[in-house]
């Protein structure tokens, strides 16, 4: 029996989305399945984790030495988030979809 065709990914945690930041990609409910070793690389999404126990799941459209660039999924915005405050980007390899 084939269960994949493909590479499985390493999933190291997951995170349950709360709000409607990240719609359509992410929906309250979903897991995201994370990959914290994964190389940074725009045009992906990540779970930016700060040093108090909180993160932020944003879509990645750049890079500068002090800031991560990210879309707000609210507002449709580009934001640039301090990477001394949110200095962690693990990122997101997969979903499992919140239940109907």
């Amino acid at each position: 029996m084939v269960l994949s065709e493909g590479p499985i990914e390493c999933v190291d945690y997951g995170v349950e989305v709360a709000g409607d930041a990240m719609q359509p990609e992410f929906w309250p409910g979903d897991i995201v399945e994370v990959h914290p070793y994964k190389a940074v690389i725009v045009g992906e999404s990540y779970v930016f984790r700060g040093r108090e126990p909180r993160v932020l799941i944003r879509h990645l459209v750049g890079i500068s030495p002090d800031e991560w660039i990210v879309i707000d999924g609210a507002t449709r915005t580009e934001v640039k988030l301090s990477r001394k405050e949110w200095p962690y980007a693990h990122r997101i390899v997969g979903k499992m979809c919140a239940p109907d």
